[in-house]
């Protein structure tokens, strides 16, 4: 378990992080970026990490951790590789700037607070506030992004060519299913093992 300060300190570190994710999606012109699980992310963490909320913070690492994990594979490949991976395509020509921030915020985020969180259990609350995210960010990302740009790959699985039309209308349910519910058991059980 962590002293109070540690979480206020990584509430405001989120913050500060969310602002530089601002300035290089702002810079890039590239608005459809806000949109993506991982740049929404650092929001809520640090709303967890400031109010003590465990079961918020623990939802977003369901979410989140197996994808953040693979991204920063991706990234890696695509930038000591000079590969053309999944959404990182072409990211080598948009500068340090950018490549780094990518990295601190895919680093940082759901990472960190899945090791700063270890010691607790996750909660079927946690389930709950999951399950709220995904229909949140399911929601911005018909609404609000272009169906080509495939934003938290609510459109399809294109880096798997993984393509069926009825994709994204059960894209909240297989989230939910083959993401959130096997990531709260790895939680609960890697906290078992440190208990």
């Amino acid at each position: 378990m962590y002293p109070k300060e540690t979480f206020i300190l990584t509430g405001i570190f989120l913050i500060l992080l969310l602002i530089l994710v601002t300035i290089r999606n702002l810079r890039s012109k590239d608005y459809t970026l806000f949109f993506w699980f991982c740049e929404i992310s650092p929001i809520i963490l640090s709303i967890g990490f400031l109010t003590e909320n465990i079961q918020l913070i623990k939802s977003v690492i369901n979410i989140g951790l197996f994808p953040q994990i693979v991204s920063l594979v991706f990234l890696t490949i695509a930038v000591l590789f000079k590969q053309d991976v999944s959404v990182f395509k072409g990211i080598r020509k948009k500068g340090k700037l950018y490549i780094t921030v990518s990295y601190l915020l895919h680093l940082f985020s759901v990472i960190l607070a899945f090791i700063l969180t270890s010691s607790f259990r996750a909660t079927r609350i946690s389930l709950v506030y999951s399950f709220i995210i995904l229909s949140i960010v399911f929601t911005l990302s018909i609404l609000f992004t272009p169906a080509h740009r495939n934003i938290n790959f609510v459109q399809n699985l294109d880096f798997l060519n993984f393509k069926h039309r009825f994709y994204k209308y059960f894209w909240i349910a297989k989230s939910f299913i083959l993401i959130v519910i096997p990531t709260y058991y790895l939680q609960n059980y890697l906290t078992s093992l440190l208990g």
